[in-house]
């Protein structure tokens, strides 16, 4: 028996933020807040 993560296939449903925005949205909120998290850690050298 074998078996692969369900994103490497056509099975699984699409994104829900992706069907809405239709491609409009280049990123997602809660990405964009966790880079600007990452950078804030980057500043203080974490």
């Amino acid at each position: 028996m074998v078996s692969v993560p369900l994103n490497w296939t056509d099975i699984e449903s699409a994104d829900p933020f992706v069907k809405i925005s239709k491609g409009r949205a280049l990123f997602r909120v809660k990405d964009l807040l966790r880079l600007t998290i990452l950078i804030n850690e980057i500043k203080q050298g974490k």
